[in-house]
């Protein structure tokens, strides 16, 4: 009786990560997606709010280095680079089409890290 509680906490733990794990990716990329279309809105605040994106998705490196796929990761960061050249060099077209693509690869990720039974046991 022992193994069988034990291998139901093991479970019933993995299954309370996933859930957690999930709400809070879902969080980061929700609220990081906001400040960069925010930016792309906003010419005169633009680099102040790629900058406070980027702090708050670096804020959480290591614990995304566990959760997430490293592509994901170094995608995301080479579009928030992409983001912050278009400011640089004036192109906010660029920055909007950028921030765009970005927006939508940070929900594929939330997407990804969805629990699924698959993904889970």
């Amino acid at each position: 009786m022992k193994k069988e509680l034990f291998t139901f906490a093991l479970l019933a733990s993995i299954l309370i990560f996933s859930v957690i794990n999930s709400v809070f990716i879902s969080d980061l990329t929700a609220k990081t997606g906001e400040l960069l279309l925010l930016a792309a809105e906003d010419e005169t605040s633009a680099e102040k709010l790629v900058s406070e994106a980027e702090a708050l998705w670096r804020r959480h490196d290591s614990y995304l280095s566990v959760v997430l796929r490293h592509s994901d990761i170094d995608g995301i960061e080479d579009a928030i680079y992409e983001i912050r050249r278009n400011i640089v060099s004036g192109n906010m077209a660029g920055v909007a089409l950028a921030a765009r693509m970005t927006n939508e690869r940070l929900k594929s990720v939330a997407r990804f890290e969805q629990p699924r039974i698959g993904s889970i046991f």
